[in-house]
């Protein structure tokens, strides 16, 4: 027996549901959901007429004897509406489940990346600016996701420039204390 959970729209309704087959089924027998009323369950990319779901075939109610008013307009077409958030296929229908995708939340790149720009003017004091260039660079190559790669690389590339500009402050540092 099918176990899945069924929704459904009649006319221009809300969603209804959620329900069984059994009870989708009683209910297009007694004419509550017609032919051209739209249903939905998980794995169906998109809500479909009762009509072309092969299990709800057999349960389609007899036409009604009852003639149409010929000056009562002609029923509108239903169209679903566009879905509210995520990618369900209704606004209210249950959204697919989509398991967390593992991340460092970008903190070693974000980390390169300040350190990095610390060490360009802490360069004026060669320990400082070394230490956080050191850092910077290390932090970028551990970097390991690629949606923080551009963090990373501006990490390295500012922990690169500060570690030369901490090098060269140094041997400024140097011979001017052996020219004195």
């Amino acid at each position: 027996m099918d176990q899945a959970i069924w929704y459904y729209a009649v006319g221009n309704s809300q969603q209804q549901g959620p329900v069984d087959l059994a009870t989708l089924q009683r209910l297009i027998a007694a004419g509550q959901i017609g032919p051209n009323d739209l249903v939905w369950r998980d794995g169906m990319a998109d809500w479909v007429p009762s009509s072309s779901v092969p299990e709800l075939k057999t349960a389609q109610a007899a036409p009604s004897a009852v003639p149409m008013d010929p000056v009562a307009p002609a029923p509108q077409t239903y169209a679903p509406p566009a879905p509210q958030y995520g990618n369900a296929p209704y606004p209210n229908a249950p959204l697919p489940y989509a398991p967390p995708q593992p991340s460092d939340g970008g903190g070693m790149a974000m980390a390169s990346m300040i350190l990095g720009i610390v060490s360009i003017p802490g360069a004026c004091i060669a320990c400082i600016g070394f230490i956080c260039s050191l850092l910077a660079i290390i932090f970028a190559v551990m970097n390991k996701n690629p949606v923080h790669a551009g963090k990373a690389k501006a990490g390295l590339i500012c922990g690169i420039i500060g570690g030369v500009l901490s090098l060269v402050s140094s041997i400024l540092g140097v011979v001017m204390q052996m020219n004195r």
